[in-house]
């Protein structure tokens, strides 16, 4: 820590002009719309989290949110950086369909006076400029703070409403040992208050990937209709996954 910070004070000291800008105005929010011809859908996880968590959000997106939380699509990451860019990414995919419901976080943020481990968050050109990359920053410092308990009630709901939208877009695993491999309906995984309760909680934190796994094969078809274990990445409890780590054939046919 201390070689950063000697670093980071040196670069500043002799670093006169951090940045240059040319003639600019002032027009409110940045639009961003997504190229659709430079934008790329992944849809094989070799590389793929360096392409989501690297920032490149106007780039790379999963080809879907459940691809995206392959393990093995996360496993390059190094960093809680490339943590959060790739949960950034994630969420760039549904902003559209959550739009109401971050907007203007930042503000809500500092209204309710939220700033335990802010530094750890803090990037400047979240900050200001493009909206949707303002409210996705600051919503993803929002799931870690309800995760571990210390948001407010009315941030808690931020999360709650969210997340009862991406809880549409998942495929969670009967987590029995005797049909693991089926996927529980959306009906059922919503009756199952243990399960219903922690993702409205924890979807996106480091405590859901404590306890859950995505996984799944490492390259996907998007035409492929069919949606089961074998065309599609599944969320597992990861307690069943390790002990079925080493299974015979004859246990699991398929």
């Amino acid at each position: 820590y201390d070689r950063q910070y000697e670093g980071v004070t040196k670069y500043y000291v002799f670093t006169k002009s951090l940045h240059g800008y040319d003639k600019f105005t002032l027009e409110g929010a940045t639009s961003s719309t997504p190229n659709t011809k430079s934008l790329q859908y992944i849809h094989d996880s070799d590389g793929a989290s360096q392409k989501l968590g690297r920032g490149n959000y106007y780039k790379y997106r999963a080809v879907n949110l459940m691809f995206g939380c392959n393990a093995g699509a996360m496993l390059g990451m190094s960093s809680f950086c490339e943590f959060n860019s790739w949960r950034k990414n994630q969420l760039l995919s549904f902003y559209d369909k959550v739009v109401r419901v971050v907007n203007d976080l930042a503000y809500k943020t500092c209204q309710a006076k939220l700033t335990k481990y802010r530094d750890y968050y803090f990037m400047p050109q979240f900050e200001v400029g493009q909206q949707e990359l303002i409210d996705v920053h600051f919503y993803t410092y929002l799931i870690d703070m309800v995760s571990m308990g210390k948001a407010p009630n009315a941030l808690t709901q931020i999360v709650h409403n969210v997340n009862s939208v991406l809880v549409q877009f998942i495929h969670f695993s009967t987590q029995h040992r005797n049909n693991y491999d089926k996927i529980m309906s959306l009906d059922q995984f919503m009756s199952a208050k243990k399960y219903k309760n922690f993702f409205a909680e924890n979807f996106l934190s480091a405590e859901w990937f404590s306890n859950y796994i995505g996984l799944g094969f490492s390259e996907i078809n998007p035409k492929e209709k069919d949606i089961n274990s074998l065309t599609q990445t599944v969320f597992y409890d990861i307690d069943l996954m390790r002990s079925q780590a080493h299974r015979q054939e004859f246990a699991f046919e398929k």
